[in-house]
Protein backbone atom coordinates (compact mmCIF):
# COMPACT_ATOMS: atom_id res chain seq x y z
CA UNK A 1 0.00 0.00 0.00
CA UNK A 2 1.40 3.84 -0.99
CA UNK A 3 1.59 5.71 2.27
CA UNK A 4 2.84 8.99 0.10
CA UNK A 5 4.71 9.55 -3.12
CA UNK A 6 7.38 6.28 -3.28
CA UNK A 7 7.05 5.01 0.26
CA UNK A 8 5.00 1.90 1.09
CA UNK A 9 3.71 -0.41 3.52
CA UNK A 10 3.34 -3.76 3.41
CA UNK A 11 0.98 -6.03 5.97
CA UNK A 12 -0.58 -9.26 6.20
CA UNK A 13 -2.07 -11.05 9.03
CA UNK A 14 -4.50 -14.39 9.62
CA UNK A 15 -5.60 -16.84 11.40
CA UNK A 16 -6.43 -20.20 10.20
CA UNK A 17 -8.03 -22.67 11.99
CA UNK A 18 -6.91 -26.45 10.84
CA UNK A 19 -9.01 -29.49 11.49
CA UNK A 20 -6.79 -32.78 10.37
CA UNK A 21 -8.13 -35.03 13.13
CA UNK A 22 -7.66 -35.39 16.87
CA UNK A 23 -4.65 -34.62 18.11
CA UNK A 24 -3.06 -34.51 14.72
CA UNK A 25 0.46 -33.22 14.44
CA UNK A 26 2.36 -33.83 11.01
CA UNK A 27 5.93 -32.36 9.81
CA UNK A 28 4.33 -29.49 8.47
CA UNK A 29 0.97 -28.20 10.12
CA UNK A 30 -1.71 -30.12 12.75
CA UNK A 31 -5.22 -30.02 14.47
CA UNK A 32 -4.97 -26.24 15.99
CA UNK A 33 -5.06 -22.83 15.33
CA UNK A 34 -2.45 -20.88 13.18
CA UNK A 35 -1.93 -17.19 13.94
CA UNK A 36 0.80 -15.39 11.05
CA UNK A 37 1.65 -11.46 10.75
CA UNK A 38 3.96 -9.59 8.77
CA UNK A 39 4.78 -5.87 8.32
CA UNK A 40 7.55 -4.29 6.07
CA UNK A 41 8.31 -0.87 5.52
CA UNK A 42 10.04 0.18 2.37
CA UNK A 43 11.00 4.31 2.31
CA UNK A 44 10.69 7.19 -0.49
CA UNK A 45 13.57 6.56 -3.16
CA UNK A 46 14.89 3.58 -1.32
CA UNK A 47 15.48 -0.22 -2.75
CA UNK A 48 15.33 -1.79 0.71
CA UNK A 49 12.42 -2.60 2.21
CA UNK A 50 13.01 -4.46 5.95
CA UNK A 51 10.41 -6.57 7.51
CA UNK A 52 9.26 -8.57 10.75
CA UNK A 53 7.21 -11.93 10.51
CA UNK A 54 6.03 -13.83 13.20
CA UNK A 55 4.02 -17.00 13.70
CA UNK A 56 2.57 -19.32 16.32
CA UNK A 57 0.96 -22.37 16.28
CA UNK A 58 -1.08 -24.28 19.05
CA UNK A 59 -1.85 -27.38 17.75
CA UNK A 60 -3.71 -30.28 19.76
CA UNK A 61 -1.12 -33.09 19.84
CA UNK A 62 1.54 -30.76 21.33
CA UNK A 63 2.29 -29.37 25.43
CA UNK A 64 3.59 -25.92 23.97
CA UNK A 65 2.85 -23.93 21.03
CA UNK A 66 5.63 -23.19 17.95
CA UNK A 67 6.37 -19.86 17.34
CA UNK A 68 8.38 -18.27 14.29
CA UNK A 69 9.98 -15.39 13.83
CA UNK A 70 11.48 -13.84 11.35
CA UNK A 71 12.88 -10.42 10.24
CA UNK A 72 15.18 -9.66 7.30
CA UNK A 73 16.08 -7.39 4.28
CA UNK A 74 14.35 -7.16 1.12
CA UNK A 75 16.70 -5.37 -1.62
CA UNK A 76 14.63 -4.78 -4.66
CA UNK A 77 17.02 -5.29 -7.89
CA UNK A 78 14.23 -4.31 -10.47
CA UNK A 79 11.24 -3.41 -8.39
CA UNK A 80 9.04 -6.54 -8.36
CA UNK A 81 10.92 -8.67 -11.12
CA UNK A 82 13.77 -9.71 -9.34
CA UNK A 83 14.54 -9.00 -5.66
CA UNK A 84 17.33 -10.37 -3.09
CA UNK A 85 16.03 -10.84 0.64
CA UNK A 86 18.70 -11.67 3.94
CA UNK A 87 16.91 -12.58 6.91
CA UNK A 88 16.89 -14.07 10.26
CA UNK A 89 15.05 -16.89 11.19
CA UNK A 90 14.50 -18.53 14.52
CA UNK A 91 11.84 -21.43 15.51
CA UNK A 92 10.95 -22.02 19.37
CA UNK A 93 8.94 -25.17 20.71
CA UNK A 94 9.22 -27.76 17.43
CA UNK A 95 12.02 -29.84 16.82
CA UNK A 96 10.29 -32.45 15.15
CA UNK A 97 12.70 -32.46 12.01
CA UNK A 98 15.75 -30.28 13.30
CA UNK A 99 18.98 -31.54 13.81
CA UNK A 100 20.75 -31.10 17.37
CA UNK A 101 23.49 -29.36 15.56
CA UNK A 102 21.29 -26.22 14.32
CA UNK A 103 19.51 -25.72 17.40
CA UNK A 104 20.80 -23.22 19.78
CA UNK A 105 19.76 -22.17 23.35
CA UNK A 106 16.49 -24.15 22.16
CA UNK A 107 16.04 -22.78 19.33
CA UNK A 108 16.42 -23.48 15.66
CA UNK A 109 17.73 -20.55 14.10
CA UNK A 110 18.88 -20.03 10.43
CA UNK A 111 20.10 -16.92 8.46
CA UNK A 112 18.45 -17.22 4.85
CA UNK A 113 19.95 -15.59 1.53
CA UNK A 114 16.94 -15.80 -1.09
CA UNK A 115 16.76 -14.69 -4.76
CA UNK A 116 13.49 -13.79 -6.30
CA UNK A 117 12.93 -13.24 -10.40
CA UNK A 118 10.17 -12.51 -12.37
CA UNK A 119 10.52 -13.39 -15.84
Amino acid sequence: MPLSEGDCLNAYASFTQFNYGEKYVSRWGGTGGVFYGHIGYKPKNSKFMPYIALQSANYEGLKEPITGLDFGLNYFVSGHNAKVTLEYHQVTGDFRDVPASVQVDGKMQQVRLQTHIFL
